[in-house]
C-alpha cells in the first residue's frame, strides 16, 4: 500500500510531506559494573504533513501513523488533517523545490561492530573510575544509527543516515565522615567515539561528583568574576540567536536587528557566531532539515554586531530573504586567553545551575548555583547554595573567552567564558 496514492485520491490535498524516521538502537544497561541487560531497539515513526490551500491562506496538520494502521484507517487520518488544515489561515508559502540526496553524516561508528563500540565506551568509563575515590552507581549506554527520509508532493527525496551515543551515568561520591553519599546526573552525546575526549568528560563528572561531597554553604560575601563552562555559553548564546531567527522577526518579537551591537563595549573577546547545519563530533549534525532544505552555515554576528538573521524556507519566504534552513548548531569563534590565565585570580566556577536565566528583554542573567567551585586565590572552595545575578548587557561585555575548544551537543566553541559585573550572594 503506498501511502502518496492515499493521499493523492483526496483534491482537497495541496501538497504533502512525509517524513519516515528509523532507528537501530543498541543498550546497554549497568549497575556498577556488573552489565543488567543488553538490548536492540528497531523502531520506524512516519509523520504526514497535509497542507491545505483555502482563499488566501494555507493550512497544515500533521499526524503520525504505524506499520499496524490500515487503509481505512489511513484514510480516515487523512480526512481528518484536511478538515483540521482547512481552519488553519497560515500565510501561503511554497515547500522546498524538487531535489534528490542520499548521505551520510561523517562518524567513526561505521569503523566497529557496534557491541565492539559499546564495550569500548565503558571500558573507558571504568579506567576513569579505577583511578577516582568517585564510582558510578549507573550507566547506560545508547548507541543509535538513524535513517531519516523526506519525500513531498514537490518531487523532493532526501535520505540521511546519523549516528549518535548518548552516555547516562550517575557518579556517586561517599562522604565518609556523615555516612551518606551525593550523586550527580550526567549526559553525554557524540557522533565519532574518541576515547581521550570522552574521558576527559568522564574524569570532569568524577571531579564535579566529588567537590559537591565537600561543598559548603558560605557564612561570607564572595566578590569575583564567574566562570561559565561550555553548557552555560551555550545557553547564553541560544538566548541571543533565537532573537535573530527569521520567525522571531516575522512576528516582530525580536530585540536585536540588523547592525544592533550586542556588545555595546567589548572589554576583552568579541563574539563571532555562526549557525552551523553539521559539526564533527556532534550527533545534532543534519545535511538538511525537516523541511528538505540542504544545510550549510551562516554567519550572524561579528566582532559583536549582528550581521545577518537565519531561519526556515517558510519564514523566508515571509521576510523576502533567502533561507538557510533550519541550523541548529552554534559555533563560537574562541578566544584568546588560554584556561591557565583565565585561573590565575580569585574566580567562582560554575558547575551545575538549578537553571541558568537569560532574560534579554529584562537585561538579566543569573539563577540558582547548586555546585561551584570557588577560588579565593589560594585554594579551591566547592560551594553550594549560592545565586548569581547581573544585567545582561554589561556581563557580555566583560566575556573573556578561551582558546580551548571544545563540542558539547549542538554547541562548538571555547571551553570557558569567565564574565564580571554580576553578583554573588
Amino acid at each position: 500500500m503506498n501511502i502518496i496514492d492515499l493521499i493523492k485520491e483526496n483534491d482537497l490535498v495541496s501538497d504533502f510531506r512525509i517524513i519516515s524516521t528509523k532507528i537501530e538502537r543498541y543498550e546497554l544497561y549497568f549497575v556498577h559494573e556488573k552489565i543488567e541487560t543488553v538490548r536492540a531497539v528497531d523502531t520506524k515513526e512516519t509523520n504526514i504533513t497535509i497542507y491545505v490551500d483555502h482563499k488566501k491562506y494555507r493550512g497544515e496538520s500533521t499526524f503520525t501513523i504505524s506499520p499496524s494502521d490500515d487503509e481505512t484507517k489511513l484514510r480516515k487520518r487523512i480526512l481528518e488533517a484536511i478538515k483540521t488544515a482547512s481552519l488553519i489561515n497560515n500565510k501561503k508559502y511554497n515547500l522546498v523545490k524538487a531535489e534528490t540526496l542520499k548521505g551520510e553524516i561523517d562518524s567513526n561508528f561505521n569503523n566497529y561492530k557496534i557491541e565492539s563500540l559499546g564495550e569500548e565506551i565503558f571500558n573507558a568509563i571504568k579506567e576513569c573510575t579505577d583511578k577516582s575515590k568517585a564510582q558510578i552507581n549507573a550507566t547506560e549506554i545508547f548507541i543509535s544509527k538513524k535513517i531519516r527520509h523526506i519525500e513531498t508532493s514537490t518531487g523532493l527525496n532526501k535520505e540521511e543516515i546519523s549516528y549518535d551515543a548518548m552516555i547516562e551515568t550517575i557518579p556517586t561520591f561517599d562522604k565518609r565522615k556523615k555516612n551518606d553519599s551525593v550523586e550527580l546526573y550526567s549526559q553525554i552525546h557524540f557522533n565519532t567515539f574518541d576515547k581521550e575526549t570522552f574521558k576527559a568528560k568522564i574524569n570532569q563528572n568524577l571531579k564535579d561528583v566529588i567537590s559537591r561531597g565537600k561543598a559548603i554553604k558560605p557564612d561570607y560575601s564572595i566578590s569575583c568574576p564567574v566562570l561559565f563552562r561550555s553548557k552555560e555559553i551555550a545557553e547564553i548564546l541560544s538566548a541571543i540567536v533565537n532573537e535573530l531567527k527569521y520567525q522571531t522577526v516575522y512576528t516582530e518579537s525580536n530585540i536585536y536587528k540588523i547592525n544592533d551591537k550586542i556588545q555595546t563595549k567589548p572589554l576583552y573577546s568579541t563574539l563571532k557566531i555562526k549557525m552551523l547545519g553539521k559539526a564533527n563530533g556532534s550527533s545534532y549534525s543534519h545535511l538538511f532539515d525537516n523541511d528538505g532544505f540542504n544545510l550549510d552555515s551562516k554567519l550572524i554576528v561579528n566582532e559583536g554586531i549582528v550581521k545577518n538573521y537565519y531561519g526556515s524556507n517558510r519564514f523566508a519566504q515571509y521576510l523576502h530573504k533567502k533561507p538557510t534552513g533550519d541550523l541548529n548548531i552554534i559555533e563560537l569563534s574562541k578566544g584568546k586567553n588560554s584556561v591557565k590565565s583565565l585561573k590565575e585570580e580569585a574566580y567562582l566556577e560554575c558547575v551545575s545551575f538549578s537553571g541558568l536565566q537569560v532574560d534579554l528583554n529584562n537585561d538579566y542573567i543569573g539563577g540558582e548555583v547548586r555546585l561551584a567551585n570557588y577560588y579565593d586565590g589560594n585554594k579551591i572552595i566547592p560551594l553550594t547554595g549560592i545565586s548569581i545575578s547581573g544585567k545582561f548587557s554589561d556581563v557580555i561585555n566583560t566575556i573573556k573567552l578561551s582558546n580551548k575548544q571544545v563540542i558539547e551537543d549542538a554547541y562548538k566553541g571555547p571551553s570557558l567564558a569567565l564574565v564580571s559585573s554580576m553578583n554573588i550572594f
